[in-house]
Protein backbone atom coordinates (compact mmCIF):
# COMPACT_ATOMS: atom_id res chain seq x y z
CA UNK A 1 0.00 0.00 0.00
CA UNK A 2 1.68 3.29 -0.99
CA UNK A 3 1.90 5.52 1.83
CA UNK A 4 1.01 9.01 1.57
CA UNK A 5 3.40 11.92 1.78
CA UNK A 6 3.56 14.22 5.14
CA UNK A 7 2.70 17.82 3.66
CA UNK A 8 5.18 19.05 6.35
CA UNK A 9 7.99 17.12 5.37
CA UNK A 10 7.89 18.38 1.31
CA UNK A 11 7.48 22.37 2.43
CA UNK A 12 11.22 22.91 3.01
CA UNK A 13 12.46 21.37 0.03
CA UNK A 14 9.91 22.91 -2.27
CA UNK A 15 11.32 26.61 -0.15
CA UNK A 16 14.62 25.59 -1.10
CA UNK A 17 14.03 25.11 -4.61
CA UNK A 18 12.09 28.02 -4.67
CA UNK A 19 14.80 30.59 -2.88
CA UNK A 20 17.24 28.94 -5.79
CA UNK A 21 15.16 29.42 -8.30
CA UNK A 22 14.78 32.76 -7.35
CA UNK A 23 18.01 33.49 -6.98
CA UNK A 24 19.77 32.41 -10.18
CA UNK A 25 16.44 33.44 -12.51
CA UNK A 26 16.09 36.90 -11.14
CA UNK A 27 12.30 36.71 -9.93
CA UNK A 28 11.05 39.06 -8.45
CA UNK A 29 10.97 38.76 -4.52
CA UNK A 30 8.66 42.07 -4.65
CA UNK A 31 5.94 39.11 -6.55
CA UNK A 32 6.59 36.13 -4.33
CA UNK A 33 6.22 38.32 -1.25
CA UNK A 34 3.96 41.00 -1.77
CA UNK A 35 4.18 44.14 0.43
CA UNK A 36 1.14 46.09 1.76
CA UNK A 37 3.04 49.05 0.32
CA UNK A 38 3.13 47.85 -3.60
CA UNK A 39 1.30 50.20 -5.62
CA UNK A 40 1.47 54.04 -6.17
CA UNK A 41 -1.68 54.69 -4.50
CA UNK A 42 -1.54 52.88 -1.57
CA UNK A 43 1.73 54.38 -0.51
CA UNK A 44 -0.17 58.01 -0.89
CA UNK A 45 -2.74 56.97 0.96
CA UNK A 46 -0.21 55.85 3.47
CA UNK A 47 1.16 59.32 3.55
CA UNK A 48 -1.92 61.09 3.56
CA UNK A 49 -3.00 59.47 6.66
CA UNK A 50 0.10 60.00 8.45
CA UNK A 51 -0.49 63.62 7.52
CA UNK A 52 -3.85 64.00 8.61
CA UNK A 53 -2.97 63.23 11.98
CA UNK A 54 0.80 64.67 11.90
CA UNK A 55 0.05 67.00 14.87
CA UNK A 56 -1.00 64.34 17.56
CA UNK A 57 2.00 62.02 16.23
CA UNK A 58 4.64 60.91 18.44
CA UNK A 59 7.49 58.69 18.76
CA UNK A 60 7.33 55.86 20.98
CA UNK A 61 10.30 55.95 23.44
CA UNK A 62 13.45 57.75 23.20
CA UNK A 63 15.50 57.78 20.51
CA UNK A 64 19.01 58.43 19.67
CA UNK A 65 19.59 62.74 19.33
CA UNK A 66 15.38 63.20 20.47
CA UNK A 67 16.78 67.26 20.99
CA UNK A 68 18.06 67.69 17.88
CA UNK A 69 14.95 66.37 16.56
CA UNK A 70 12.80 68.39 18.84
CA UNK A 71 14.28 71.86 17.88
CA UNK A 72 14.55 70.88 13.97
CA UNK A 73 11.24 70.24 14.12
CA UNK A 74 9.67 73.04 15.81
CA UNK A 75 12.34 75.24 13.87
CA UNK A 76 10.90 74.19 10.83
CA UNK A 77 7.13 72.71 11.37
CA UNK A 78 7.74 69.45 10.75
CA UNK A 79 6.77 66.54 13.10
CA UNK A 80 9.10 64.92 14.79
CA UNK A 81 8.37 61.01 14.30
CA UNK A 82 8.73 62.01 10.09
CA UNK A 83 12.41 63.56 11.05
CA UNK A 84 13.54 60.86 13.25
CA UNK A 85 11.83 57.92 10.54
CA UNK A 86 14.07 59.70 8.19
CA UNK A 87 17.60 59.28 10.26
CA UNK A 88 16.49 55.69 10.86
CA UNK A 89 16.16 54.75 7.12
CA UNK A 90 19.09 57.65 5.95
CA UNK A 91 21.86 56.10 7.86
CA UNK A 92 20.61 54.11 11.00
CA UNK A 93 21.20 56.81 13.14
CA UNK A 94 25.30 56.82 12.66
CA UNK A 95 26.37 60.56 12.44
CA UNK A 96 29.51 59.25 10.53
CA UNK A 97 27.42 57.03 7.79
CA UNK A 98 28.33 58.18 3.88
CA UNK A 99 27.42 56.84 1.11
CA UNK A 100 29.58 56.34 -2.49
CA UNK A 101 27.43 59.09 -3.71
CA UNK A 102 29.35 61.64 -1.01
CA UNK A 103 25.72 61.77 1.13
CA UNK A 104 27.01 61.94 4.20
CA UNK A 105 25.78 62.20 7.94
CA UNK A 106 23.08 61.36 10.02
CA UNK A 107 20.56 62.71 7.14
CA UNK A 108 22.78 62.00 4.11
CA UNK A 109 22.90 65.22 2.91
CA UNK A 110 24.77 65.28 -0.22
CA UNK A 111 28.26 67.22 -0.16
CA UNK A 112 28.59 69.86 -1.78
CA UNK A 113 25.86 70.82 -3.86
CA UNK A 114 22.88 70.16 -1.21
CA UNK A 115 25.12 70.83 1.73
CA UNK A 116 26.31 74.06 0.19
CA UNK A 117 23.30 75.11 -1.14
CA UNK A 118 21.77 74.70 2.36
CA UNK A 119 24.85 77.01 3.66
CA UNK A 120 27.19 74.15 4.79
CA UNK A 121 30.57 75.01 3.59
CA UNK A 122 32.49 72.97 5.24
CA UNK A 123 32.64 68.72 4.74
CA UNK A 124 33.45 67.74 8.41
CA UNK A 125 30.23 69.55 9.64
CA UNK A 126 28.01 67.69 8.10
CA UNK A 127 28.99 64.35 10.78
CA UNK A 128 28.09 66.92 13.47
CA UNK A 129 24.37 65.06 14.24
CA UNK A 130 22.73 68.42 15.13
CA UNK A 131 23.92 70.33 12.17
CA UNK A 132 23.04 67.24 9.69
CA UNK A 133 19.44 67.23 11.71
CA UNK A 134 19.04 70.79 11.06
CA UNK A 135 19.94 70.75 7.52
CA UNK A 136 17.84 67.82 6.95
CA UNK A 137 14.90 69.45 8.51
CA UNK A 138 15.38 72.67 6.69
CA UNK A 139 15.35 70.60 3.41
CA UNK A 140 12.43 68.82 3.85
CA UNK A 141 10.76 71.99 4.78
CA UNK A 142 11.97 73.29 1.80
CA UNK A 143 10.11 70.62 -0.14
CA UNK A 144 7.04 70.37 2.19
CA UNK A 145 6.18 73.91 1.06
CA UNK A 146 7.11 73.29 -2.85
CA UNK A 147 4.83 70.57 -3.20
CA UNK A 148 2.05 72.29 -1.52
CA UNK A 149 2.13 69.90 2.18
CA UNK A 150 2.22 66.45 0.07
CA UNK A 151 4.81 64.61 2.77
CA UNK A 152 4.58 61.53 -0.45
CA UNK A 153 6.08 63.48 -3.13
CA UNK A 154 7.99 65.50 -0.52
CA UNK A 155 10.20 62.65 0.73
CA UNK A 156 10.34 61.13 -2.52
CA UNK A 157 12.51 64.20 -3.52
CA UNK A 158 13.83 64.23 -0.96
CA UNK A 159 15.90 61.05 -2.20
CA UNK A 160 15.40 61.92 -6.07
CA UNK A 161 15.83 65.64 -6.20
CA UNK A 162 13.08 68.19 -6.52
CA UNK A 163 13.27 68.67 -10.13
CA UNK A 164 13.18 64.68 -10.77
CA UNK A 165 9.38 65.18 -9.06
CA UNK A 166 6.10 66.80 -10.26
CA UNK A 167 2.29 66.78 -9.03
CA UNK A 168 1.86 66.09 -12.89
CA UNK A 169 3.78 63.07 -13.83
CA UNK A 170 4.38 59.82 -12.93
CA UNK A 171 6.51 59.69 -9.79
CA UNK A 172 10.06 57.20 -10.73
CA UNK A 173 10.05 54.35 -9.22
CA UNK A 174 13.37 54.05 -7.20
CA UNK A 175 11.55 57.49 -5.72
CA UNK A 176 8.01 55.88 -4.97
CA UNK A 177 10.02 52.97 -3.19
CA UNK A 178 12.30 55.19 -1.56
CA UNK A 179 8.74 57.26 0.03
CA UNK A 180 7.89 53.50 0.84
CA UNK A 181 10.95 52.59 2.23
CA UNK A 182 10.96 56.08 4.93
CA UNK A 183 7.11 55.19 5.67
CA UNK A 184 8.18 51.48 7.05
CA UNK A 185 10.69 53.19 9.45
CA UNK A 186 8.29 55.92 10.42
CA UNK A 187 5.52 52.98 11.24
CA UNK A 188 8.45 51.50 13.75
CA UNK A 189 9.13 55.03 14.89
CA UNK A 190 5.90 55.40 16.01
CA UNK A 191 4.47 51.66 16.83
CA UNK A 192 7.65 50.54 18.84
CA UNK A 193 10.62 51.80 21.72
CA UNK A 194 14.43 52.40 20.61
CA UNK A 195 16.44 49.22 20.95
CA UNK A 196 19.98 49.16 19.87
CA UNK A 197 20.85 45.28 18.70
CA UNK A 198 23.15 43.10 16.49
CA UNK A 199 22.19 43.14 13.37
CA UNK A 200 22.90 40.24 10.88
CA UNK A 201 22.62 40.16 6.92
CA UNK A 202 20.29 37.70 4.98
CA UNK A 203 20.37 39.62 1.76
CA UNK A 204 21.26 42.30 -0.37
CA UNK A 205 18.78 44.13 -2.70
CA UNK A 206 19.54 46.25 -5.49
CA UNK A 207 15.62 47.69 -4.72
CA UNK A 208 13.37 48.45 -1.67
CA UNK A 209 10.43 46.66 -3.78
CA UNK A 210 12.54 43.38 -3.87
CA UNK A 211 14.04 43.60 -0.21
CA UNK A 212 10.26 44.58 1.27
CA UNK A 213 8.96 41.42 -0.89
CA UNK A 214 11.79 39.28 0.72
CA UNK A 215 10.95 40.11 4.06
CA UNK A 216 7.49 39.79 3.64
CA UNK A 217 8.06 36.39 2.95
CA UNK A 218 10.33 35.43 5.85
CA UNK A 219 7.26 37.21 8.05
CA UNK A 220 5.00 34.72 6.79
CA UNK A 221 7.48 31.36 6.64
CA UNK A 222 9.23 32.27 10.05
CA UNK A 223 6.43 33.35 13.03
CA UNK A 224 8.43 36.15 15.43
CA UNK A 225 11.73 36.92 13.50
CA UNK A 226 12.77 40.44 14.21
CA UNK A 227 13.64 42.02 10.51
CA UNK A 228 14.76 45.24 9.56
CA UNK A 229 15.39 46.77 5.78
CA UNK A 230 18.44 49.18 5.78
CA UNK A 231 19.54 51.06 2.80
CA UNK A 232 23.41 51.02 2.80
CA UNK A 233 26.05 53.15 1.40
CA UNK A 234 27.04 50.84 -1.50
CA UNK A 235 23.26 52.24 -2.61
CA UNK A 236 21.56 48.59 -2.09
CA UNK A 237 18.41 47.65 0.73
CA UNK A 238 19.37 44.58 3.26
CA UNK A 239 17.70 42.93 4.67
CA UNK A 240 18.60 41.99 8.32
CA UNK A 241 17.74 39.86 11.44
CA UNK A 242 18.34 41.88 14.49
CA UNK A 243 19.28 39.97 18.00
CA UNK A 244 20.40 41.02 21.50
CA UNK A 245 22.67 38.18 22.09
CA UNK A 246 24.70 35.38 20.41
CA UNK A 247 22.04 32.44 21.38
CA UNK A 248 19.19 34.74 20.32
CA UNK A 249 20.74 35.21 17.06
CA UNK A 250 22.02 31.49 16.62
CA UNK A 251 18.07 30.64 17.42
CA UNK A 252 16.82 32.72 14.70
CA UNK A 253 19.24 31.48 12.09
CA UNK A 254 18.44 28.15 13.05
CA UNK A 255 14.51 28.84 12.85
CA UNK A 256 15.16 30.69 9.14
CA UNK A 257 17.40 27.61 7.96
CA UNK A 258 14.76 24.80 9.10
CA UNK A 259 11.66 26.87 7.60
CA UNK A 260 13.52 28.19 4.50
CA UNK A 261 16.86 26.78 3.45
CA UNK A 262 17.93 30.51 3.77
CA UNK A 263 21.49 31.40 5.41
CA UNK A 264 22.86 34.47 6.17
CA UNK A 265 24.85 35.95 2.46
CA UNK A 266 27.82 37.13 4.93
CA UNK A 267 28.49 37.75 8.24
CA UNK A 268 26.41 39.99 10.47
CA UNK A 269 27.72 43.65 11.46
Amino acid sequence: MMQRANPKSLLIPILILCFSFCASEGTSWAKLGKTTDSTESEIRRHWKSFSDKKKSARVNGNYPYMNCFADAARKYNLPIPLLVAMARGESGFDPDARSHKECLGLMQIKWPGTANDLGIMHREDLFNPAVSIDAGARYMSWLVDEFDGDLFLAVAAYNYGPNAISPKRRVPSGAKWYAAYIFRHLKVVLSKPYVKAHRELIMRFESFDEAAGFASYLERAVKALPLEIQASKHQTYDVYITYKTTDQRDSYLKNLKEKTGIKPSRKGI
